[in-house]
């Protein structure tokens, strides 16, 4: 399955999630982003010790995933990408962006 996103729509997002995340915490999901595709929604949420984020974007796509990423990892992979869109695609459950 393979999601054309906006990239100036997913830099706001990860601007906002990014408020959040916590890099230095021990703790693996205070440092990821899940990335939750249903319905034609995608939302990616995160959360901190004490509060948690969502961040919801409408995708043109069938089908449903969920997926676990680290946020630095996508935030880097956002931002490299080249051209006005950014393809998320799920292959063999594994996330490629």
């Amino acid at each position: 399955m393979k999601i054309e996103v906006s990239k100036n729509m997913l830099v706001g997002a990860m601007a906002a999630l990014g408020k959040l995340v916590s890099r230095m915490s021990p703790v693996e999901e205070y440092k990821s982003v899940l990335i939750v595709l249903g319905n034609g929604i995608m939302r990616f949420h995160t959360c901190g010790p004490e509060e948690t984020m969502e961040f919801t974007l409408n995708a043109e796509a069938e089908g449903a995933f969920r997926q676990i990423v680290h946020f630095d990892a996508l935030q880097k992979a956002v931002r490299s990408g080249k051209g006005e869109e950014v393809s998320l695609e799920v292959e063999s459950e594994i996330l490629l962006v």
